[in-house]
């Protein structure tokens, strides 16, 4: 049965005038029931089947608010030799918690790990390498991220239950009034400097640029009047970029009294 129950869709029913051979059957889903039936007199030598389960494979993006994340071994240990990657990445995120549901990896042998980066996977975004001897929190709490990267990976020998998490996303509200305007913010995330483009429609604009970091503090403004045209601003022009830590941060952007926010991650 392709699932938990007789109720499920019937894959195939095996008797001694209609034998499997050398069939393969494959379940839709994550359960495959095998029911096996005796009368109450004749016998004979019975049968043999072997199964192998699928779990995670290649990458993922997940964008939803909400979600789960786990190796999809189900109530089997995961495979050998896997690397899995997912990026949760819902629009406008600000911050994430997972929550751990299971974990099990071998006590013998830790290359068998889970990493988990915020904004990218260089290396110092991440937030943790989890491990047997090294077990995550029930709840990480990560503040600052556009993004979540939950990264799988698995040696060639020995396997365990492996993981399931659950994640909620913090969002901000950004509603954009300077569509006419063009605002481009590049690169996105930045290590250096980032330059902010726009149009100006106007023969004469009022504009004011500020800097905020993650709990709305402005900490850079520039302000100007400017002429009708495209223009470009380099954030340093607002604050240097040598003085900024790590993390998200938001780019507010008055033009004439119209405004937006946009994201922007500090590498």
């Amino acid at each position: 049965y392709d699932g938990t129950s007789t109720a499920a869709p019937l894959l195939a029913d095996y008797t001694n005038t209609n034998l499997p051979g050398t069939t393969i059957l494959t379940s839709s889903g994550s359960a495959l029931l095998i029911r096996f039936v005796t009368d109450g007199s004749d016998n004979d030598y019975g049968w043999y089947a072997s199964y192998t389960t699928t779990t995670c494979q290649g990458t993922k993006y997940l964008t939803d608010v909400t979600g789960t994340v786990e190796d999809g071994s189900k109530i089997c240990d995961y495979d050998n030799s896997k690397i899995c990657t997912w990026y949760i990445q819902p629009d406008n995120a600000i911050a994430f918690t997972l929550n751990f549901q299971e974990f099990d990896f071998p006590s013998t042998d830790q290359t068998d790990n889970l990493k988990i980066y915020k904004n990218s996977t260089i290396t110092s975004n991440l937030i943790g390498t989890y491990t047997s001897a090294n077990v995550p929190p029930s709840t990480l709490d990560i503040q600052g991220a556009s993004k979540v990267i939950v990264k799988f990976t698995s040696n060639s020998s020995i396997t365990a239950g492996g993981f399931k998490l659950t994640y909620n996303t913090t969002l901000t509200g950004i509603e954009n009034n300077l569509i006419e305007n063009k605002v481009e913010i590049y690169p996105n995330p930045f290590l250096n400097d980032a330059t902010i483009k726009f149009s100006l429609n106007e023969q004469n604009n009022k504009v004011r640029i500020s800097l905020e970091n993650i709990v709305g503090k402005t900490i850079g403004i520039y302000e100007s009047y400017m002429s009708q045209g495209d223009k470009e601003i380099s954030l340093s022009k607002i604050i240097p970029s040598t003085s900024l830590s790590e993390g998200l941060y938001f780019v507010r952007i008055n033009i004439n009294n119209k405004e937006s926010v946009y994201k922007l991650v500090h590498e």
